[in-house]
């Protein structure tokens, strides 16, 4: 089938010929990657590179790119790639866990299992925000200053509470990361942090694309600049910046636009036109994104709104129930299983995240009950030492989602164990539910998509603007996952005689 590109591709294509550097802001579900795909066929001869977001982004574009000399990387193995010339590299993901083991060891101090978490967590942030303590043994090319404020925001930004000595255990730990890592021992943020922080031989293209741009972090944002290229063209949507928590700036569109205005002929192009939503899904989101158009030959669409009682007989085969959070969707799960119908979950990391939590707090197979306020337990005792917003938030949603599972006629932990085990299942059945939170759910598609608990958006928990701007960020991508019918359901509302 021959490629027709749109007026808006057009003007890509010629911005990037001319030798400009690009800014792409793609509205969701506009052809991004069809358009990068299709800039890159139009220089055979080059040497081009793609920084994709993940891996499956990654796998995605080299199988569309076969038999092109393209170089499609992700930003960790992009940064990787530059760390390890040269040297013999040991990646370990308990990097860290380790080192903080050996240091309290060697300083006879101790640490509970929270604060040696809220310790990780903060050398996490540090190294995210490029933060080089002063007395590290090789100085770095520094994106923040090692100052008592400093790291005063990191902990606000990290949403953890740490006094003076842990905060020097923190500095501390950082240290012998960043010694060990200069003789290869790494974890997955090292990946990024060393070569950027601490110099590497890049890689030099004629053309770099960045995929995904909104998600940027600080670090991300320097390796990009430290990428040689003569042309740069950037990709992503400012509105579809939901990862802020991960470390990505929610105004990194701007930064970079404001970067590369000031070092180089620079054109922004929109691509604003979606070829997957129907007219009136699109409809819906102008408030919040004024630029969007339906194509012409998209279907009308449909969007419902089941405000009285509905069923599970009413959501058709291989639709998608989508939601803020996790709990909902597990209580969901559950009464599709009992209708006997097939259903999915996606995100088996957070389904191992609460196995290890039940785990911890109950140690062997006990009844329900026990198992119950043994988590609970579990969770008081993390609030107390840890009662930050991000940390409430977390257990109240953990908390939730155990309290549902025990709805599933579950006797004991084990059940409660092997009831995750077949509802976030790698095993999908033809014309299953796929359920998942709108951050599992962003790059796929469905043509009939529920928003489950719309009342969820913006959580109670957001409080300041930048806490609310990601709130209608989430809302934006979960509503525009569907082709055809979004519907608007509370789970209250479902009719469980019917359903079951």
């Amino acid at each position: 089938m021959t490629f027709e590109p749109t007026p808006q591709q057009t003007d890509i294509f010629q911005a990037i010929q001319s030798g400009s550097n690009v800014i792409v802001t793609a509205r969701a579900g506009t052809g991004k990657t069809t358009t990068i795909v299709h800039a890159v066929k139009l220089f055979p001869q080059a040497k081009q590179g793609i920084l994709a977001f993940n891996k499956k982004i990654a796998e995605e574009l080299k199988i569309k790119l076969d038999g092109l000399p393209v170089e499609i990387k992700t930003l960790n193995a992009m940064g990787f790639a530059a760390w390890r010339e040269g040297r013999k590299c040991n990646v370990d993901l308990d990097k860290q866990k380790k080192l903080l083991t050996d240091l309290l060891t060697q300083k006879n101090m101790s640490a509970s299992y929270n604060e040696q978490r809220a310790i990780i967590k903060l050398v996490d942030s540090a190294r995210i925000h490029g933060l080089v303590p002063k007395d590290t043994p090789k100085p770095g090319a520094a994106l923040m200053e090692d100052t008592p404020d400093s790291w005063e925001y990191l902990q606000n930004w990290a949403d953890t509470e740490l006094g003076n000595e842990e905060i020097q255990l923190t500095r501390a730990l950082l240290c012998l990361s960043i010694s060990r890592a200069l003789s290869g021992y790494i974890d997955l943020t090292d990946q990024l942090y060393m070569p950027t922080i601490f110099g590497a031989l890049w890689p030099i293209y004629d053309l770099l694309y960045v995929d995904e741009a909104q998600d940027l972090s600080p670090l991300n944002h320097k390796m990009v600049r430290m990428i040689r290229a003569k042309q740069k063209i950037i990709v992503g949507d400012a509105l579809q910046s939901i990862y802020a928590f991960r470390g990505a700036m929610t105004n990194s569109m701007d930064l970079i636009q404001n970067a590369m205005a000031n070092t180089a002929p620079t054109v922004s192009l929109p691509l604003s036109v979606t070829f997957r939503c129907g007219h009136a899904i699109v409809a819906r989101q102008l408030h919040y994104v004024p630029d969007y158009e339906a194509h012409a030959s998209n279907p009308p669409g449909e969007v419902l709104h089941w405000e009285d009682e509905w069923s599970i007989q009413e959501i058709p085969d291989g639709a998608a129930i989508l939601c803020r959070n996790n709990a909902p969707l597990i209580s969901m799960a559950l009464h599709i299983l009992a209708s006997h119908r097939p259903v999915h979950i996606l995100g088996r990391d957070f389904a191992e995240s609460l196995k290890r939590d039940i785990k911890k707090a109950v140690k062997d197979n006990s009844d329900l009950e026990d198992t119950l306020q043994l988590c609970r337990q579990f969770y008081n005792s993390q609030l107390k030492r840890n009662p930050t917003t991000a940390q409430v938030q977390m257990v109240e949603d953990k908390t939730n989602c155990i309290q549902a599972l025990a709805g599933a006629k579950a006797k004991s932990r084990d059940d409660l164990l092997k009831i995750l085990d077949a509802i976030f299942s790698d095993d999908q059945k033809p014309n299953a539910i796929t359920l998942a939170t709108a951050h599992k759910a962003k790059g796929l598609e469905w043509a009939w998509v529920m928003h489950l608990n719309p009342q969820l958006i913006p959580s109670k928990y957001a409080k300041d603007e930048e806490a609310l701007t990601q709130e209608n960020n989430i809302r934006y991508v979960l509503e525009t996952r569907p082709s055809h019918t979004l519907c608007l359901a509370s789970l209250e509302n479902l009719n469980l005689d019917v359903s079951q």
